[in-house]
């Protein structure tokens, strides 16, 4: 493209003068343009280089043939550079054409949806929680819940209707339900875990639930526990169980000693005998370990 109207003059001029002006102002045009896209590094190499074939060139050439080869140094390091650079950019758009960031679209995916959960726009279902309404999307609730997809069915009234009616959840609760369903995304506020945690069982949102269980496992205490070991007894969470089953048999006098221990003895008898007995198959194993770790001991 820079040689190109150096060439024109070449070929429009009949003197050997305007022709090697040409070539010399084409050459210093080229050596600019290296000169100012390479690095520091470069520039050095490049002039030393250039350096060096001119003095090894000027007593053997004369100076129409060193000037052409100059030019040919040049265009070929020019040349170069830009295929670098081009090849450089042609990867990275391959590449990102190919894999896009897939935790960016998922991202901007839930944000859309929740956007229109939000929004209620071309909403065909509304549900009703005591005084609250909500709106929602068919395909979506079919899509996240089994329970949802049996109440969407040609033969029940919900389905016909697209009225659902539930009153054993707290709006705030099943707000939070939706929110998930639709973003895979939930806040998982401690005040109301447990009750959401029961939401997500109910309507057999799997994942939901074992985040739920997983947060209530790292927040046991001494006041919740047994609460907690009836709670996932009642809704087959095994992990919440188990946790809740060690930490009671590891604070069993503090926990016996709650009012919490009483009153769940009193309204869940058949759950109290199967938390008991799963605390009891924790110490029994913990002796068990610390009897086979003292006898290692002894005999060491």
């Amino acid at each position: 493209m820079c040689a190109e109207p150096a060439e024109r003059k070449a070929e429009d001029g009949d003197s050997g003068s305007g022709r090697f002006g040409a070539t010399v102002a084409a050459t210093a045009f080229v050596l600019a343009l290296i000169w100012l896209s390479t690095a520091v590094e470069e520039r050095e190499k490049i002039s030393s280089s250039l350096l060096g074939r001119w003095q090894g060139q000027r007593e053997e050439q004369q100076t129409g043939s060193y000037c052409w080869a100059a030019v040919g140094a040049a265009l070929a390091l020019l040349l170069q550079r830009l295929w670098r650079l081009i090849s450089k950019w042609a990867g990275r758009s391959c590449e990102s054409a190919n894999t896009p960031p897939a935790a960016v679209h998922q991202k901007t995916l839930a944000a859309d949806l929740g956007a229109l959960l939000q929004s209620g726009h071309s909403a065909d279902v509304t549900i009703t929680v005591g005084d609250s309404t909500l709106r929602a999307h068919r395909a979506i609730l079919v899509a996240r819940s089994p329970v949802f997809a049996a109440m969407m069915a040609h033969d029940c009234l919900e389905s016909s209707s697209g009225h659902i009616s539930i009153t054993d959840i707290e709006p705030e609760v099943l707000s939070q339900l939706l929110v998930f369903l639709y973003t895979d995304e939930a806040q998982l506020d401690p005040r109301l875990v447990l009750k959401l945690l029961v939401a997500a069982d109910k309507y057999q949102v799997h994942s939901l639930k074992e985040q739920c269980e997983y947060v209530v496992s790292r927040s046991l205490r001494v006041e919740n526990a047994v609460a907690c070991a009836v709670l996932a007894i009642q809704h087959s969470c095994s992990c919440l169980t188990e946790s809740s089953a060690r930490f009671i048999a590891a604070h069993l006098k503090q926990v016996m000693a709650t009012e919490g221990w009483a009153t769940a003895v009193r309204r869940h008898p058949e759950r109290m005998v199967e938390v008991s007995r799963l605390v009891a198959a924790v110490s029994s194993d913990t002796s068990a370990y610390v009897i086979r770790s003292e006898g290692v001991k002894t005999v060491s």
